[in-house]
């Protein structure tokens, strides 16, 4: 699964958008990232799944965002990961896209040695609240 997340730098500012209140401040974007896996570390061991993270060196730690979203989305996905990863490992990458004065853009991945999904069904992994298999986390 892929996921982008653009972070612009600007004063603390509140939103609204598709029902989502977001609440922007400075964030540390490594620590935002650790602390999911430390989330997660627990679960994945169990599994004795590997949980990789490989934040590129270009990728800037200081960021202006809301990292309690960025949090959010990262953690789901690296759950859905480890439910449907019988061995192995996942990797979450993050990766500089574009970087401007005002607006830094980052590429995140996760892959997994898991099952995949079904070409048939990767068109209702969009559809808010959907899985692949109907299952909740």
């Amino acid at each position: 699964m892929n996921g982008a997340s653009d972070i612009k730098s600007e004063e603390t500012t509140q939103t609204r958008s598709h029902y989502v209140e977001t609440t922007e401040w400075d964030f540390s974007l490594r620590t935002t990232v650790y602390d999911v896996l430390k989330i997660v570390a627990l679960r994945a061991h169990k599994k004795q799944l590997e949980l990789i993270c490989d934040i590129k060196p270009d990728v800037p730690d200081k960021l202006f965002g809301d990292p309690n979203r960025l949090c959010h989305v990262l953690l789901y996905l690296v759950l859905n990961a480890i439910k449907f990863t019988h061995a192995g490992e996942i990797l979450l990458t993050v990766k500089m896209e574009n970087l401007t004065e005002t607006t830094c853009t980052l590429h995140f991945t996760i892959k997994d040695t898991g099952i995949g999904i079904n070409k048939d069904r990767l068109s209702i992994i969009s559809q808010a609240f959907s899985q692949s298999d109907g299952s909740i986390l």
